[in-house]
């Protein structure tokens, strides 16, 4: 993670909030057997799923082994993941709103975010 954040995290969620697609990436995988299917591709794709929505590269399509080799982009595969569960929909949209937050340095509307939609959040994401 990129220091200046590290430090400007540790300030604004002390409850460790802004990890909360990991936290939800961790709850989906253990509720999946090793060797299913989605527990593979949550495993090979995770970093797609951390990654900003503006860095995600919707140009080049590339052959995915978790989804019968079909040519997609990280896009897609970030969709097809996010299809597996609700509750991991909600978190990922709620990390990419706090990733766009933070890189607008809007201190106001982070706060915001934290206090309104935090208690939307399913519950089993906010426990891990």
């Amino acid at each position: 993670m990129y220091d200046p954040y590290r430090n400007l995290i540790n300030e604004l969620f002390p409850n460790d909030h802004f990890h909360i697609v990991v936290q939800a990436y961790m709850a989906l995988k253990t509720t999946y057997c090793e060797g299913t299917h989605e527990y593979r591709a949550l495993k090979r794709y995770a970093k797609l799923i951390m990654t900003s929505n503006e860095k995600l590269d919707f140009t080049h399509y590339y052959p995915r082994i978790n989804f019968k080799h079909a040519w997609l982009s990280s896009p897609e595969v970030v969709e097809q993941l996010l299809r597996m569960s609700d509750d991991l929909r909600i978190a990922y949209e709620y990390y990419q709103d706090v990733l766009y937050i933070i890189s607008q340095h809007d201190v106001k509307e982070l706060d915001r975010l934290l206090e309104e939609n935090i208690h939307d959040l399913p519950i089993a994401l906010t426990k891990h």
